[in-house]
């Protein structure tokens, strides 16, 4: 039987705490345990099927809040033999290396993996979602890829290895999103370094997703149901990526960044 580390946060916070107190606690702590969600059902194709939700930042931060591996792998490892896994997701990014790591436990998984993103897979989140074998994206939803960062104090000789790491994980991540995607690798590293936020169909265009799931249309308008995922590419693109790019990528939208807490550790984030 595994251990649940929320029951012993409490049981730890209720020592110290009035009863009273420590509801409150716990409903704060169910709260933020609710970011992440591993659901295992039945497919109508017969096959068992397991949903995972990850709302929230990737890796878990001095809160004790986030989604971490150790939290996608639990809930693989109790799932079982499952034919498929549904991945939806919403995250503003957070800490590299359990993107990474969060990636490659769905990519070793024998089963097929399908990656939903509801409003953004942005950063870390974006190296999960390429992890798919179909990866959709909702109508208005986003993709963001950007160099990792740091913070981080020391001498010359520290400083300058903390840079070199910042860059292998850039060169690893580029990687990843070109063998994803199979777009040019000089494309991708111009997207990445001008921190590009894709839009659902401009990362269906580049491979970065290979559907694009429409929004409900007006009745006696489009017929085309919301789960209806065209699974081609379009020819074309009304803007080519290529333009948008200027100095700092300022033409495309970045909203501001959302660093946590564990960025303060010397932890490369992304």
């Amino acid at each position: 039987m595994e251990f649940d580390p929320f029951d012993l946060r409490f049981a730890r916070l209720e020592q110290r705490f009035s009863a009273r107190h420590a509801e409150h606690i716990r409903e704060w702590l169910a709260s933020h345990q609710r970011a992440f969600r591993a659901s295992p059902r039945s497919s109508s194709s017969g096959g068992a099927e397991l949903e995972i939700a990850i709302l929230d930042v990737i890796g878990e931060d001095w809160w004790g809040e986030g989604v971490s591996a150790k939290q996608v792998r639990r809930a693989l490892n109790q799932a079982g033999n499952v034919k498929t896994i549904r991945v939806i997701l919403n995250s503003p990014g957070g800490a590299v290396w359990d993107g990474f790591a969060i990636q490659a436990l769905l990519k070793r998984h024998p089963a097929r993996v399908e990656i939903e993103v509801l409003g953004e897979a942005a950063s870390a989140a974006s190296v999960i979602a390429m992890a798919g074998d179909d990866i959709a994206v909702h109508e208005g939803g986003f993709l963001m890829i950007h160099e990792a960062w740091t913070l981080t104090w020391g001498k010359a000789a520290q400083l300058r290895a903390d840079a070199e790491l910042l860059e292998k994980l850039n060169e690893a991540m580029v990687d990843l999103y070109v063998r994803r995607t199979g777009a040019d690798r000089k494309l991708i590293v111009e997207l990445v370094e001008a921190e590009t936020w894709l839009s659902a169909a401009e990362a269906l265009e580049l491979g970065f997703a290979d559907a694009v799931i429409p929004g409900k249309a007006k009745p006696g308008g489009d017929k085309r149901g919301a789960d209806e995922r065209p699974r081609s590419r379009s020819s074309a693109m009304v803007t080519p990526l290529r333009q948008l790019l200027t100095a700092g990528g300022a033409g495309l939208g970045q909203p501001n960044r959302r660093p946590t807490l564990g960025a303060l550790m010397r932890k490369p984030w992304t």
